[in-house]
């Protein structure tokens, strides 16, 4: 007899990969129209990015982040791979909170002073060196935020390391020897 876990699993999976794109997409994207679109164009131009900018952030970023977070807390919780049994899931447990810490932290902060500096009329922007240092910083931490969620989706669909505890030495062409406390099996992973 199937639990309402069984049924309720591949609806909550769905919904994480989904969260991951969307949290994947909309960082891509953040980047995409601020490195493309943001130093070019008038007054006018630089505003409209700004505040396209901030509805990303307000709209696709922030709640699929925590739609993420949140669906893997269930799928960790209700599955076998457990939070910390697997070094693959720490990893992604790690990197999902500091993604999230870090938007927090500093990204949202940033964009909101671009978008204010944005909307007080500075004339060109890039000249200003408060703006141009926020603008670089904004840049570079989203660029290298949105490389780690990228690869945050290939650990997930890799799975690159087993359980923690386990030794894997290396055993010819027939695969690995795994060795957990005292026993010892061979898999051709």
């Amino acid at each position: 007899m199937k639990t309402n876990h069984q049924y309720s699993r591949p609806f909550v999976k769905g919904l994480h990969i989904l969260s991951a794109c969307i949290w994947l997409g909309s960082c891509l994207s953040l980047m995409v129209i601020l490195l493309g679109y943001s130093s070019r164009g008038g007054q006018e131009t630089q505003q409209t990015t700004y505040r396209l900018l901030f509805i990303f952030c307000a709209y696709l970023t922030i709640p699929s982040s925590f739609g993420s977070m949140l669906t893997g807390i269930w799928i960790c919780k209700t599955s076998n791979w457990g939070f910390t049994k697997y070094r693959w899931v720490i990893t992604k447990w790690v990197s999902t909170i500091g993604a999230i810490l870090i938007g927090a932290a500093f990204l949202g902060r940033w964009l909101l002073e671009l978008k204010s500096s944005a909307d007080a009329g500075w004339m060109s922007l890039l000249d200003a060196p408060h703006y141009r240092q926020i603008w670089i910083s904004f840049a570079v931490v989203g660029s290298i935020q949105t490389i780690g969620l990228g690869l945050l989706c290939l650990l997930s669909v890799f799975k690159p390391w087993g359980k923690r505890g386990e030794i894997r030495k290396p055993a010819g062409k027939l695969g690995f020897v795994e060795q957990t406390g005292n026993e010892t099996s061979l898999s051709r992973s």
